[in-house]
């Protein structure tokens, strides 16, 4: 009884019509009546558990499990995968979990500072012990797209416009190409707007967001974790987290910043206060504006570098309009980030891999020299570079620099970017 209290609290608070039942006989009775938005379910309920009756609701309808205990990693995934749940959430719950869980799957998201509820993710977050995640984990890949959809999700956020979140096209779409001789997992023309990442590597996603120009967020989820970036034309300009030592006050202690009391004081008065911890900062005289501004670009840095290391997980690209409150990566800037990814965080054997169909063809620099000359690579990269103008096949190229794996990645790194091509 106090969970459902708590669950029409928080929903009716943003907005929703919210019915409550209190077994499996009560939810057969109101999808008798109606088709829901959404369905929150405890998997045991007095007249016996919930999930085998699953199979009988007819549609597409979203539903998200309620346990009262912690069943493993391993449970949620075999409920997810048999019964269909979005997600399984544990007691005690948090309501900015439940709302935020909700307004990914919907389509809605968070404003960006306009209310209390905007609290960076991890700060306000209950963190597992294991982990130190939320225990908000993987959500519903399947997000609405139709025009039908969208005219449901505003009608049920109709405050949703004033926090400049409208859902507008502001980027291009891309064209099949036709005929490409590149794999999905080289080739940024074909990504697609949301699918794996085990698929379409995130090198090759953010060089998609890179030339399209991309204005909107890109939502990650892999197991338990999941972040949101948001771009403008193109370029990184935040980017939230579930994991807490990716929050903003544990990014200036480690930067020598702040001390740990000064961090954890921060986190415990913005989630008391509704406000970003950077404000509660400042306002405590720990840091002034341009650290605080150094540090947001090193949060984001670190963040968005953590993905390059995913070996799989799930991706979906949303177009918004936005204003964005800090200053994005400069177009170079964002470029540097992809080649330092490559050549530092992805695996070298999904390098090889990629690279496997490609021994006998012949590298070829689809860029001119100034776009070269401008990127931070070191002597070793650019002597790589020099020795692709001869002509020589991928295989020879390798063989000249002795096997070395700095041959692998930066030809990787600069087929994805669209800088070299395989012929």
């Amino acid at each position: 009884p106090q969970v459902r209290v708590e669950c029409r609290r928080v929903l009716e608070g943003e907005g929703f019509r919210v019915r409550c039942g209190a077994s499996n006989a009560g939810l057969a009775t109101m999808l008798g009546e109606e088709t829901p938005e959404l369905i929150l379910l405890g998997l045991f309920l007095p007249d016996g558990p919930s999930y085998p009756h699953l199979d009988t609701i007819q549609g597409s309808i979203p539903i998200v499990g309620l346990a009262n205990v912690f069943h493993g990693p391993m449970v949620r995934k075999l409920l997810m995968q048999r019964y269909g749940f979005v997600e399984i959430l544990e007691r005690p719950l948090a309501g900015a979990n439940l709302v935020e869980l909700v307004r990914l799957h919907l389509g809605l998201f968070y404003p960006r500072g306009a209310t209390p509820q905007a609290v960076d993710d991890a700060n306000r977050s209950e963190p597992m012990v294991e982990d130190e995640t939320t225990s908000v984990g993987r959500v519903s890949w399947e997000m609405p797209s139709s025009s039908a959809d969208e005219t449901r999700i505003e009608r049920m956020n109709p405050s949703s416009e004033q926090h400049g979140f409208v859902r507008v096209r502001t980027s291009p779409q891309l064209r099949p190409v036709g005929g490409s001789t590149l794999l999905p997992e080289l080739d940024w023309r074909q990504a697609a707007d949301d699918g794996n990442l085990d698929v379409v590597g995130f090198p090759t996603l953010l060089a998609r967001i890179l030339h399209t120009r991309h204005t909107g967020s890109l939502q990650l989820w892999r197991q338990r974790v999941r972040k949101i970036a948001y771009f403008d034309a193109g370029r990184p300009v935040s980017m939230r987290s579930n994991l807490l030592y990716e929050c903003l006050g544990h990014v200036l202690l480690r930067q020598g910043y702040i001390d740990e009391t000064t961090c954890t004081t921060s986190i415990e008065r913005a989630q008391a206060e509704g406000r970003r911890q950077g404000e509660v900062l400042l306002a405590m005289g720990a840091i002034d504006r341009g650290q605080l501004a150094a540090a947001l670009k090193a949060q984001l840095r670190e963040r968005l570098l953590d993905v390059f290391g995913w070996s799989d997980g799930r991706y979906q690209l949303q177009t918004l309009k936005l204003t964005p409150n800090v200053a994005p990566f400069s177009r170079e800037e964002t470029v540097a980030l992809i080649l330092e990814g490559v050549l530092t965080r992805f695996s070298q054997e999904r390098i090889i891999g990629g690279l496997s169909s490609f021994w006998s063809a012949t590298p070829r620099l689809q860029t001119e020299a100034h776009v070269l000359e401008e990127m931070p690579l070191s002597v070793e990269h650019r002597s790589v570079i020099e020795a692709m103008r001869s002509g020589c096949s991928l295989l020879e190229l390798i063989a000249q620099f002795d096997q070395n794996t700095r041959v692998h990645s930066i030809v990787y790194a600069l087929l994805v970017l669209g800088y070299l091509s395989l012929e």
